[in-house]
């Protein structure tokens, strides 16, 4: 019981010996808070200008392309739509003969006529696109891809009449759009219409093919190094 009693007399004395928490530590750790709490929107703020950032390069972008393959896109949706209204109208033409209505095959006649127009200056545009594809191959390759050269300037030449005529053609049914359009309009859209179709075409045109095996072909020989030593060099202990 004495000692039980003594370990009792220890253990108080050294509670006592210890110092109680005092108030001092809490404002530190509220401080602490404060600069997490405030230094939090400063990182908000950078996110949410990366985001701002991001956003306008993909809109930029998102414009570029659009305003790249519009042109192109419009050609081929003229140019199906131009078939099928074709083909609604031989349908129409064949149904009047067969009712022997030939007073009223004016109408589709004349319809068929618009949209074939409409079509071959779309189908004139998609092939000048693709010659030039064939064409800037052959320019921009090296080793073989040099033979696209000839293939591609005659597609070239070929496309870029059909569509010169085909525009000929169609010119009677956009002349009202060009006299009503500001002056320079007709200029600065043939200027983008040819800057188009060349980025379009030179982006399209694929040369890997190509440039990969003349530049293994013609690379500079690289110096072969001596193979390391494999035994260790001579020391003093060894003479």
């Amino acid at each position: 019981m004495a000692e039980l009693e003594a370990i009792d007399e220890l253990s108080h004395d050294a509670g006592a010996d210890t110092p109680a928490p005092t108030d001092t530590e809490a404002p530190e750790s509220v401080s602490g808070a404060e600069r997490a709490a405030n230094s939090r929107p400063s990182s908000a703020r950078l996110t949410a200008t990366q985001q701002i950032l991001r956003a306008g390069v993909a809109l930029l972008a998102g414009i570029v392309c659009g305003a790249l393959l519009a042109p192109a896109v419009l050609a081929l949706l003229m140019a199906l739509a131009a078939l099928l209204l074709d083909a609604q109208a031989l349908v129409d033409i064949g149904r009047l003969l067969a009712q022997g209505a030939l007073m009223r095959l004016d109408t589709p006649l004349h319809t068929m006529g618009i949209v074939s127009r409409l079509g071959l200056v779309a189908i004139g545009y998609l092939g000048l696109v693709c010659a030039l594809i064939t064409l800037l191959a052959g320019l921009l390759g090296r080793g073989r891809g040099r033979l696209y050269i000839v293939p591609g300037a005659l597609l070239t030449a070929s496309g870029l009449a059909l569509f010169t005529a085909s525009v000929a053609l169609c010119w009677p049914l956009l002349a009202p759009f060009a006299r009503v359009a500001p002056p320079g309009a007709p200029l600065a859209l043939a200027l983008y219409l040819t800057l188009d179709t060349v980025a379009l075409a030179t982006l399209l045109a694929d040369t890997r093919q190509t440039r990969r095996p003349w530049c293994r072909a013609h690379a500079p020989a690289r110096r072969r190094r001596d193979p390391t030593p494999t035994t260790p060099p001579p020391t003093l202990a060894d003479s």
